[in-house]
């Protein structure tokens, strides 16, 4: 019994050393010498459990793995791999409808018009630019929906007043393009109002071909060397009036916009204009102040200051 008990403590013994031999110079060297004499004290102890069927302790030991601490660098592999490349493969443009051109007029820097003077009745308009009753830009105006038509008034009627049947070359019975309201004007502060609405229309467009012949409307007043005075011109307005006050006060004004002005015409105004207005541009019925600019020439008509329907066949339409 003791014998059997001394041969298991010296198994656990050399067990204990057999690993930590095992684990130092097995897996490195499994042939080394020093492990020799522990193998044959294994057998000496262990006789019976060993046998030519059990395979000897070392074959059971796998090869030895060397792995390298890192890999070797490649000399031929790039030291930035290049990205895949995409290829846009363009496509055929859509069909594209050609646009017409739009009819267009340049209006013209030169002119072989010559025009005439005519004193100024006192007061003389200060600042006529920004005057609202001269300058109609000021006020302003918006498109009416309203019919596009002569209409038909009853009351009196002047037969001398101004036709706008003699306001295009060539065409007296124009096409309303389209139909405005004028902005009123508060004087006692000086500031915009809000749209007249003693008539539907205030304003009108009339159709006109581009570079068509605009001259001034006849009417059967003569001021002394024509029929109305400019009382203001700019690049593409006008202002007219048929007395020689230089206001809206009393008498017909009409008002163009939208126009190509004759261009001798304005530098005439702008010169008279700078000399103190004691004589403004002076035109008599049919004669050229401008060119018409696009397919519409916008007009209004005041009487004594007050605007009127310009679609009034009775009296701007009646001749």
């Amino acid at each position: 019994m003791n014998k059997i008990r001394w041969k298991i403590a010296a198994a656990l013994t050399l067990s204990f050393i057999l690993t930590v031999l095992l684990s130092n110079t097995v897996f490195s060297n499994p042939a080394s010498p020093t492990l020799q004499p522990l193998l044959s004290l294994i057998n000496q102890l262990f006789p019976q459990k060993l046998s030519k069927s059990t395979p000897p302790l070392i074959s059971v030991m796998p090869s030895p793995i060397i792995i390298p601490s890192s890999p070797p660098t490649l000399a031929f592999l790039p030291s930035i791999l290049p990205t895949k490349k995409t290829i846009i493969v363009p496509t055929n443009p859509p069909t594209q409808t050609p646009i017409a051109p739009t009819a267009s007029y340049q209006c013209p820097n030169t002119s072989n018009n010559t025009y005439q003077a005519l004193s100024v009745n006192p007061p003389k308009t200060a600042n006529p630019q920004a005057h609202p009753d001269i300058n109609l830009h000021i006020r302003g105006y918006q498109i009416a929906n309203a019919a596009k038509s002569l209409i038909e008034l009853t009351g009196a009627t002047d037969t001398k007043a101004p036709q706008l049947t003699t306001l295009l070359e060539g065409n007296r019975s124009p096409t309303i393009s389209n139909t405005y309201q004028v902005y009123d004007w508060h004087w006692s502060n000086n500031s915009k109002g809000g749209l007249i609405r003693t008539w539907d229309v205030t304003m009108v467009g009339l159709s006109s071909s581009p570079g068509q012949t605009i001259k001034l409307p006849n009417s059967g007043y003569d001021i002394g060397g024509g029929q109305a005075l400019v009382l203001f011109a700019e690049y593409n307005t006008l202002t007219l009036k048929y007395t020689r006050e230089d206001n809206v006060v009393s008498g017909y004004t009409i008002h163009l916009d939208e126009i190509c002005v004759d261009p001798n015409l304005l530098v005439y105004y702008q010169r008279l204009d700078n000399q103190g207005r004691n004589s403004l541009p002076a035109l008599k019925g049919g004669e050229t102040i401008g060119k018409a600019k696009s397919a519409e020439v916008k007009v209004a008509i005041r009487d004594s200051g007050n605007f009127m329907d310009p679609r009034s066949r009775k009296d701007w339409w009646a001749r």
